[in-house]
Formats: structure tokens, C-alpha cells, sequence
């Protein structure tokens, strides 16, 4: 189990804390995540990639407790940390939706959103899988899987 043992107590995202800055911290997070993810991600695999999706979103809705970080105190954590933790905010959600699903074969990005109509800067951020060409959306922060919220201005990453 030396793969799940978390190497850090605390990542705290340094310098500006954009979305930039950020976006890009869980990419790091996501790469260290990947000896965990591969690791546990067979327990995740379903009949069909469709139900594999569905399988990563119900563990984080139901094992991981949404728990909002404060604006000026943003963190990116790995895999085993945010397990360790049993808790975590959109950033860390989408570091366990990518990284599981990613080492299943399934193509992922990470989509940043913003809400305001005034403002492009995003704020919220989660898991795009892409199966057969058609976009399944992870998102343990809202209710109802492959459900997305409402948003003015997107960005797409890769991974």
C-alpha cells in the first residue's frame, strides 16, 4: 500500500493564485496521482466506460465530503492525499475523476467555468471524460451525474 501513502501534508498553491496557476497545479497533481490511480483504478471499472465514469463519480459523491477552500488558501493535492483526507473542494474532485479515469484508457480534460457574465475568470473546474466522441461530464459537485451547471465562459485543458 506504499503507493497510497500520501507524500505531502499539505500542497499549497504559491504565487498568484489564479485560475491559471492553479489549473496548472492540478495538472502536476493529476501526473503524481498516476502510480496511485493505477493502482486502485481497476476497482473503478464498469461493464462500459459510460458506467466506469459513473462508478468514480458515485465514490467521490458518496466517500469524499465537499469541503470549500478559502480564496486566498488554494491547494492541489495527489490522489492518495485527497483519500487520506476523506475531503476536498472541486480542484480535488477533479484530480480523483481524471487521474482514475485516465489510467482506464479513458480520455479526459479538465474544463474550467465561469458563471458570471461579467467575469472570464473561471471558478469552478471539473472532469470531462470523451467516450466514442461524446462528452460525459464528471462532476461529483453537482447532483445528478453527466450533469453540467450552467456557465457563460468555458476553458478546456488537456491532460
Amino acid at each position: 500500500m506504499e503507493v497510497l501513502k500520501p507524500k505531502y501534508t499539505k500542497e499549497v498553491i504559491k504565487g498568484r493564485q489564479t485560475a491559471k496557476n492553479i489549473a496548472l497545479q492540478i495538472r502536476r497533481a493529476i501526473a503524481e496521482s498516476m502510480p496511485a490511480a493505477d493502482y486502485i483504478s481497476s476497482k473503478f471499472r464498469g461493464k462500459t466506460a459510460f458506467i466506469t465514469c459513473f462508478n468514480v463519480y458515485n465514490y467521490c459523491r458518496n466517500n469524499i465530503t465537499y469541503k470549500k477552500e478559502g480564496e486566498n488558501l488554494q491547494t492541489a493535492r495527489t490522489l492518495p492525499r485527497i483519500l487520506k483526507d476523506k475531503n476536498g473542494d472541486c480542484k480535488h474532485f477533479t484530480t480523483i475523476c481524471c487521474s482514475i479515469l485516465k489510467s482506464l484508457g479513458i480520455k479526459t480534460q479538465m474544463r474550467l467555468i465561469s458563471q458570471n457574465f461579467y467575469n472570464t475568470e473561471p471558478t469552478h473546474i471539473y472532469c470531462v471524460a470523451y467516450i466514442n466522441g461524446e462528452e460525459i461530464i464528471v462532476d461529483p459537485c453537482i447532483k445528478n451525474f453527466n450533469s453540467e451547471a450552467q456557465y457563460k465562459y468555458k476553458y478546456n485543458l488537456s491532460l
